[in-house]
């Protein structure tokens, strides 16, 4: 059979060549994807406390501590006022 599809491919060389061309062009990626690759950022500052917020829609109330949410009408009254804790 000199006709086959066989012996019109070339020799493929060792397992062990193949292998060791595998992991250079692994590592040559591995070089380019460094270089591409965003650098880590920095997280983000924690969110500053801005005072007092209604429980009922997280308005920010800051004079109003007694009486009503002036955008749903939460009553204050119904819960405990909550307590600054000392750092």
């Amino acid at each position: 059979m000199p006709n086959s599809k066989r012996s019109k491919r070339t020799a493929t060389p060792p397992m062990p060549a193949r292998l060791a061309a595998l992991e250079n062009r692994v590592a040559a990626l591995e070089k380019e994807l460094a270089v591409l690759r965003p650098r880590p950022k920095e997280p983000p500052a924690p969110p500053k406390r801005t005072g007092p917020r209604c429980p009922g829609c997280s308005l920010p109330v800051d004079g109003v501590v007694h009486g009503t949410c002036p955008w749903c009408g939460f009553v204050f009254n119904t819960v405990p006022m909550a307590r600054r804790r000392k750092l």
